[in-house]
């Protein structure tokens, strides 16, 4: 069956509230917004400008107004992410820490209130409310990762978040395919993660569909701590440092294959 489209929805509210509290607090003074944020052209003081404005998008989208932004290519987001840095010149750090905290906390209420099976218009396109509460906390977190990389802060992630963000990236991750990358694969991958639920990613000829239980033969298992995963997959983390430290482990009849998993998605 295809990866199911919910996650605890309570659960998901609080953690998404919980997280701008956190990345508030990271980016509140005495932060230095200056600091580079590792192996991107962002600042912190940018990429928490691009959370704020991010927040406030995810809000509007729930409350069920258009917004543009891109066409859901990485390419389109990358590009449309750079003119709204542009055209919202805030660099401040309390300033960024309030807007993040109002919309998520506007956006948790608009999450209780709302149809969870509505379907959303979105820059990455149709996906239910409930997919873009996930969204929102995965986008949160994978930019909270980066930028607590970058101050030297504790990493706002734990292990039990990554539940809740699986349903948007199964939803997200057939969309951004590398497809020189994937070429035209036939390979079943099933993700094994610490403490949470799996994930099967099975290729036909190059097309991605991802499940909750593999549809045909495993040629490569993959064992993931779920913190590893996701900072090897914005790039924070060599895959090869993860492995050194058995925070990944693979088996099965194409081991190898595992090695070339990180490199198919393409992460706006």
């Amino acid at each position: 069956m295809l990866y199911p489209q919910t996650a605890d929805a309570v659960q998901t509210r609080e953690a998404i509230v919980d997280m701008a509290s956190q990345l508030a607090a990271m980016i509140r003074p005495p932060a230095d917004m200056s600091e580079r944020i590792p192996k991107a052209d962002w600042s912190v003081g940018e990429a928490a400008a691009h959370l704020a404005y991010a927040n406030r998008i995810f809000a509007d989208l729930a409350r069920g107004l258009t917004v543009v932004h891109g066409d859901g290519t990485p390419e389109s987001l990358a590009a449309a992410n750079a003119d709204a840095l542009a055209r919202f010149p805030e660099r401040s750090g309390a300033r960024s820490a309030d807007e993040i905290q109002d919309a998520a906390r506007e956006l948790a209420e608009l999450l209780r209130a709302g149809d969870k099976s509505a379907m959303i218009d979105t820059p990455m396109g149709p996906m239910q409310l409930q997919i873009l509460g996930s969204y929102t906390l995965a986008h949160m977190i994978m930019h909270g990762v980066a930028m607590a990389k970058a101050l030297g802060q504790p990493n706002p992630m734990r292990r039990g978040h990554l539940r809740l963000m699986l349903p948007f990236f199964a939803y997200a991750m057939p969309k951004v395919l590398d497809e020189n990358n994937v070429g035209n694969l036939n390979a079943c991958y099933l993700m094994h993660f610490r403490g949470g639920p799996d994930l099967a990613l099975i290729f036909d000829g190059g097309n991605l569909t991802v499940a909750s239980a593999p549809t045909r033969r495993v040629d490569c298992h993959v064992l993931a701590d779920p913190v590893a995963f996701v900072l090897v997959v914005t790039r924070l983390q060599s895959q090869y440092t993860a492995i050194a430290k058995g925070q990944l482990l693979t088996w099965g009849r194409k081991p190898w294959l595992a090695l070339r998993l990180v490199g198919f998605f393409n992460v706006p």
